[in-house]
C-alpha cells in the first residue's frame, strides 16, 4: 500500500471534518503550507531497497516530528466548546501520521527481509557480526557460498566445508536438498535447480536468526504528541 496515498487520505479526512486545509506548519514563527510529508513519503514509495526506504524514513520523520509540534500549538490554541470539534480533528491528524509511520517502519521491515534487496542494502557485515553473537555464523557464509555458485567445481567445494558429516562448518540440509546436491556432482540432477534447493534452505535456517536481527534495527517511529 502507498504511504503517501495513506497520508492524502488523511488530509482528506481532516478537510472533510472541519471544512479547512489542514494547519500550517511554522519555521522560526513563519507559516509555511508545505510540511515536506508528502515529498519525503513520495521518496519512500519510489525507493526499492532497504537503505534508500530507511533513509527516506528518517527524511519523513523529521519532517513529521517538526509539524507535530505545530499540530499541538494548533490544539492548544482552541478555546471553549466551539472548538471541541475542531481539536478532535486535529488530533485525529495527528494519529494518522502516527498510523503513516506504523505502516511505512512494517513496509521498511519487508524490505529487508528480501534476499535479493538484503543483497543490496549493504547490511551483510551487520548481519554476520549480529550471527556471532549467536554463535550461528555457518549459515550466514553457507548462504553467501551458495549465492556465488557459478559451476560444477563451485557446488563440489561446498562438500568439504558445508555438506559433508567432516565439515568444518557443517550445516543442517533437508534431505531434498541434501539428494538434489550430490544428484548434481553426479551429472544426475538440473545444476540450477540444486543450487536453488541448497539457497531456500540456507534461508529457512537464517529465517529465526534474521527476524531477531531486523528486529534490533533502528527504524524510526513518529509518535502522536496529542
Amino acid at each position: 500500500m502507498s504511504v503517501l496515498a495513506e497520508w492524502e487520505k488523511q488530509k482528506k479526512q481532516f478537510e472533510k471534518a472541519t471544512g479547512k486545509k489542514k494547519p500550517k506548519t511554522k519555521i522560526f514563527g513563519i507559516a509555511f503550507k508545505a510540511t515536506g510529508i508528502s515529498k519525503a513519503l513520495a521518496l519512500f514509495d519510489k525507493a526499492t531497497s532497504f537503505r534508500a526506504k530507511n533513509a527516506a524514513m528518517h527524511l519523513f520523520v523529521a519532517q513529521a516530528t517538526a509539524y507535530m509540534k505545530a499540530l499541538k500549538e494548533e490544539a492548544d490554541a482552541c478555546d471553549g466548546k466551539e472548538d471541541a470539534d475542531y481539536r478532535k480533528a486535529v488530533k485525529a491528524l495527528a494519529d494518522g501520521i502516527e498510523d503513516v509511520s506504523k505502516l511505512a517502519a512494517a513496509e521498511t521491515t519487508r524490505t529487508f527481509k528480501d534476499l535479493e534487496k538484503l543483497v543490496k542494502s549493504g547490511k551483510l557485515k551487520d548481519v554476520r557480526k549480529y550471527c556471532e553473537g549467536e554463535f550461528s555464523t555457518e549459515n550466514f557464509d553457507f548462504l553467501m557460498a551458495v549465492q556465488k555458485v557459478k559451476k560444477l567445481t563451485d557446488l563440489r567445494a561446498l562438500l568439504d566445508e558445508y555438506i559433508s558429516g567432516s565439515a568444518a562448518k557443517e550445516i543442517n540440509l533437508g534431505s531434498t536438498a541434501k539428494k538434489a546436491y550430490f544428484s548434481a556432482l553426479r551429472g544426475e540432477h538440473d545444476f540450477k535447480d540444486a543450487v536453488d534447493k541448497l539457497k531456500n534452505d540456507a534461508m529457512m535456517n537464517l529465517c529465526d536468526t534474521l527476524a531477531r536481527y531486523i528486529n534490533t534495527l533502528k527504524i524510526p517511529k513518529v509518535k502522536s504528541t496529542l
